[in-house]
């Protein structure tokens, strides 16, 4: 496992106290470590009356596309 979220970038505000802290860790399988676009956070997609900060990842995964299309009859 690795960390993918990179260290000091902050994921709770308490409301009483208004201090940026990282308690929450996001990790990866290292399969998955080059397949991170990025990891980090937006405080300003906080919820109202929410203390923990939105974690946003992006990963480059590969998509195929399938030549074997199943039919659905109804």
């Amino acid at each position: 496992m690795v960390m993918v979220l990179p260290e000091g970038i902050p994921t709770l505000e308490p409301m009483e106290t208004k201090n940026l802290t990282h308690p929450n860790y996001v990790f990866g399988s290292h399969l998955l470590e080059d397949k991170v676009v990025f990891c980090t956070t937006d405080p300003r997609l906080r919820g109202p009356g929410t203390n923990h900060i939105m974690i946003l990842i992006s990963l480059d995964l590969p998509i195929t596309k399938s030549s074997n299309l199943a039919m659905c009859i109804w």
